[in-house]
């Protein structure tokens, strides 16, 4: 653009100001459109902030692409396929400035600013990559209705887990408290599970009544989440039975590790489609009364609670973790 400013500029005694534009597709637009992709001599945008319109209005962040919209107004006198490669505009010499100028580069948004620095790829693997690292236990929910597609989304990613012998031992007790049926069952399931809990406390561990009452409040989440979400695996569904007790075991052991898998895509696909979500342990520790409360098989084992709802905060950062600190060498 400078050279050929410079060319013109000798051979006429004209100050001119050039643009060199290019085709471009726009986000969220069909179509293209000519923009500026070099300039000289010329203003490439016009601030308007602190400027007031017609109606003393103070214009507070309007700033207008002028070398962009020169490109696309050549662009319609030039046309496509014309092999017409020049055009000449006239009338906005108040545009034009003395010196080089601002290049068409400044009309580039900065990195931090733009919202599509990324191409689609770049940006689904970016959102992959922090998929796992952007889940939080959220224990605070706002009263928002949680979106019923979202939560059928999120269970058909857990499910996705991997599990033996090529089964899908996972099942899902949904109940929402914007259901009164739902919301009864939950209820009558959590005093159930308290009152086993405060026995156990008491009878067996000697605790005393107010740390009784303290360790029996960390389950009040459970009661006042919008959903709660009871998982758990199905051993009739695919176990092997072995004659002895030492495969059987290892046997369990291999569907609660895919059930632990299951539950935490769970919590990712929440978090991901921004919902927030706790995992409560509770209902490993009542078993038989989670079967009998649904009606379910004994040989169901359920994997806790998942409390869901809508955060009532954003999550709290936490640092970084390094591989370094978990991994042992063995010599």
């Amino acid at each position: 653009a400078r050279q050929l400013r410079d060319h013109v500029i000798d051979r006429t005694g004209v100050a001119v100001g050039v643009i060199i534009t290019d085709t471009m597709g726009r986000p969220w637009r069909l179509g293209v459109t000519d923009v500026a992709i070099g300039s000289s001599g010329v203003h490439v945008l016009d601030d308007y902030t602190g400027r007031h319109d017609d109606f003393g209005n103070t214009l507070e962040m309007t700033v207008v692409a002028i070398a962009d919209e020169i490109a696309s107004a050549v662009d319609l006198a030039t046309g496509k396929l014309d092999n017409a490669p020049v055009a000449v505009l006239r009338g906005l010499s108040h545009l034009v400035i003395a010196d080089d100028g601002p290049a068409a580069k400044d009309i580039v948004r900065p990195l931090e600013e733009d919202l599509f620095s990324l191409g689609t790829r770049e940006a689904m693997q970016a959102g992959a990559r922090a998929a796992v690292s952007a889940r939080r236990t959220i224990r605070s929910f706002t009263d928002d209705p949680v979106d019923p597609s979202a939560l059928h989304q999120a269970l058909e990613d857990a499910v996705l887990a991997p599990a033996p012998h090529h089964s899908e031992p996972f099942g899902f007790v949904i109940l929402r408290r914007d259901n009164p049926t739902d919301h009864r069952r939950r209820i009558e399931l959590l005093d159930a599970m308290r009152s086993a809990w405060e026995h156990d406390l008491t009878t067996i561990d000697g605790k005393s009544k107010d740390e009784v009452e303290r360790r029996v409040a960390r389950g009040n989440i459970l009661r006042a989440a919008p959903v709660v979400v009871v998982p758990f695996i199905d051993l009739a569904t695919g176990a092997h039975t072995y004659p002895d007790d030492r495969r059987n075991a290892a046997e369990r052991d291999l569907f609660m590790v895919a059930g632990g898998a299951c539950v935490e895509n769970l919590l990712i696909r929440l978090a991901a489609e921004g919902l927030g979500s706790a995992w409560i342990s509770s209902t490993i520790f009542a078993p038989q009364i989670v079967r009998e409360h649904f009606g379910l098989g004994d040989r169901v084992i359920p994997l806790g609670a998942v409390a869901v709802g809508v955060p009532a905060q954003p999550a709290k950062d936490r640092p970084p973790r390094r591989a370094e600190d978990y991994i042992i060498s063995v010599d």
